[in-house]
Protein backbone atom coordinates (compact mmCIF):
# COMPACT_ATOMS: atom_id res chain seq x y z
CA UNK A 1 0.00 0.00 0.00
CA UNK A 2 1.30 3.06 -1.27
CA UNK A 3 1.26 5.95 1.28
CA UNK A 4 1.65 4.11 5.15
CA UNK A 5 5.59 4.99 6.06
CA UNK A 6 7.70 2.43 4.54
CA UNK A 7 10.13 4.85 2.83
CA UNK A 8 10.03 6.79 6.76
CA UNK A 9 10.42 3.55 8.63
CA UNK A 10 13.87 2.57 6.52
CA UNK A 11 14.86 5.68 6.38
CA UNK A 12 14.90 5.26 10.66
CA UNK A 13 16.42 2.25 10.28
CA UNK A 14 19.24 3.13 7.93
CA UNK A 15 19.83 6.14 10.01
CA UNK A 16 20.40 4.02 12.73
CA UNK A 17 22.70 1.03 11.59
CA UNK A 18 24.29 2.37 8.56
CA UNK A 19 27.48 3.39 10.32
CA UNK A 20 27.96 0.04 11.29
CA UNK A 21 29.13 -0.52 7.41
CA UNK A 22 31.96 -0.34 5.80
CA UNK A 23 30.05 1.52 2.32
CA UNK A 24 26.08 2.67 2.51
CA UNK A 25 23.82 3.80 0.00
CA UNK A 26 20.32 4.98 0.19
CA UNK A 27 18.64 5.03 -3.29
CA UNK A 28 15.15 7.35 -3.22
CA UNK A 29 12.91 6.12 -5.27
CA UNK A 30 14.43 3.79 -7.90
CA UNK A 31 11.38 3.29 -10.15
CA UNK A 32 11.14 6.93 -10.78
CA UNK A 33 15.12 7.37 -10.67
CA UNK A 34 15.22 4.86 -13.78
CA UNK A 35 12.05 6.52 -15.38
CA UNK A 36 14.05 9.86 -15.58
CA UNK A 37 17.74 8.30 -16.34
CA UNK A 38 18.89 5.09 -17.87
CA UNK A 39 18.69 2.05 -15.60
CA UNK A 40 22.40 1.33 -15.87
CA UNK A 41 23.38 4.72 -14.80
CA UNK A 42 21.53 4.24 -11.59
CA UNK A 43 23.39 1.04 -10.96
CA UNK A 44 26.60 3.09 -11.80
CA UNK A 45 25.93 5.76 -9.45
CA UNK A 46 25.29 3.02 -6.89
CA UNK A 47 28.31 1.17 -7.15
CA UNK A 48 30.47 4.21 -7.61
CA UNK A 49 29.70 5.53 -4.22
CA UNK A 50 29.57 1.86 -2.63
CA UNK A 51 33.21 1.36 -4.19
CA UNK A 52 34.31 5.37 -3.76
CA UNK A 53 35.68 4.87 -7.66
CA UNK A 54 34.23 5.91 -10.71
CA UNK A 55 32.11 2.92 -11.94
CA UNK A 56 30.97 2.52 -15.64
CA UNK A 57 29.70 -0.62 -16.48
CA UNK A 58 27.20 -1.00 -19.80
CA UNK A 59 26.23 -4.63 -19.54
CA UNK A 60 22.79 -5.50 -17.93
CA UNK A 61 24.89 -7.25 -15.55
CA UNK A 62 28.05 -6.85 -13.29
CA UNK A 63 30.18 -9.09 -15.25
CA UNK A 64 33.38 -7.73 -14.16
CA UNK A 65 34.63 -10.35 -11.90
CA UNK A 66 36.61 -7.46 -10.20
CA UNK A 67 33.65 -5.62 -9.17
CA UNK A 68 31.90 -8.32 -8.31
CA UNK A 69 34.98 -9.21 -5.87
CA UNK A 70 35.13 -5.59 -4.54
CA UNK A 71 31.47 -6.01 -3.63
CA UNK A 72 31.71 -9.24 -2.15
CA UNK A 73 34.30 -8.03 0.61
CA UNK A 74 32.49 -4.84 1.53
CA UNK A 75 30.48 -4.79 4.12
CA UNK A 76 27.97 -2.95 3.02
CA UNK A 77 24.19 -1.86 3.68
CA UNK A 78 22.06 -0.80 0.57
CA UNK A 79 18.45 0.51 0.55
CA UNK A 80 16.40 0.12 -2.64
CA UNK A 81 13.07 2.78 -1.66
CA UNK A 82 10.08 2.12 -4.22
CA UNK A 83 11.01 -0.88 -6.46
CA UNK A 84 8.63 -1.76 -9.11
CA UNK A 85 10.30 -4.39 -10.80
CA UNK A 86 12.27 -7.93 -9.23
CA UNK A 87 14.50 -6.88 -12.62
CA UNK A 88 15.56 -3.87 -10.92
CA UNK A 89 16.61 -6.10 -8.02
CA UNK A 90 18.78 -7.98 -9.86
CA UNK A 91 20.17 -5.40 -12.46
CA UNK A 92 21.29 -3.28 -9.77
CA UNK A 93 23.56 -5.92 -8.61
CA UNK A 94 22.38 -7.10 -5.35
CA UNK A 95 23.37 -11.13 -5.95
CA UNK A 96 26.85 -9.84 -5.65
CA UNK A 97 26.98 -7.88 -2.25
CA UNK A 98 28.72 -10.84 0.49
CA UNK A 99 28.42 -12.19 3.92
CA UNK A 100 27.23 -9.41 6.75
CA UNK A 101 26.15 -7.03 3.82
CA UNK A 102 22.00 -5.75 4.01
CA UNK A 103 20.09 -4.89 1.28
CA UNK A 104 16.61 -3.28 2.24
CA UNK A 105 13.86 -3.00 -0.68
CA UNK A 106 10.62 -1.05 -0.39
CA UNK A 107 7.75 -1.75 -2.12
CA UNK A 108 3.97 -1.72 -2.74
CA UNK A 109 4.10 -4.83 -4.63
CA UNK A 110 4.89 -8.55 -2.77
CA UNK A 111 5.40 -10.19 -5.67
CA UNK A 112 8.33 -7.94 -6.59
CA UNK A 113 9.77 -8.55 -3.62
CA UNK A 114 9.49 -12.62 -3.58
CA UNK A 115 10.49 -12.16 -7.27
CA UNK A 116 13.45 -10.65 -6.87
CA UNK A 117 14.45 -13.18 -4.27
CA UNK A 118 13.73 -11.35 -0.48
CA UNK A 119 14.91 -13.50 2.24
CA UNK A 120 12.59 -11.57 4.58
CA UNK A 121 9.36 -9.70 3.66
CA UNK A 122 8.04 -7.20 6.40
CA UNK A 123 4.81 -6.11 6.16
CA UNK A 124 4.19 -2.48 7.56
CA UNK A 125 0.53 -1.91 8.57
CA UNK A 126 -1.44 0.86 8.30
CA UNK A 127 -1.94 2.78 11.40
CA UNK A 128 -5.28 2.91 12.88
Amino acid sequence: MDGIGKTTLVDAVYNEISLEFESRCFVHNVTRQIEDKVMLSVRNELLSKLLGNETDIDTPTIGCPVTQERLDNIKSIVVLDNVNDPEHIDLMGMKYFGEGSKIIITSSDRQVLKNGGADEIYKVKKAK
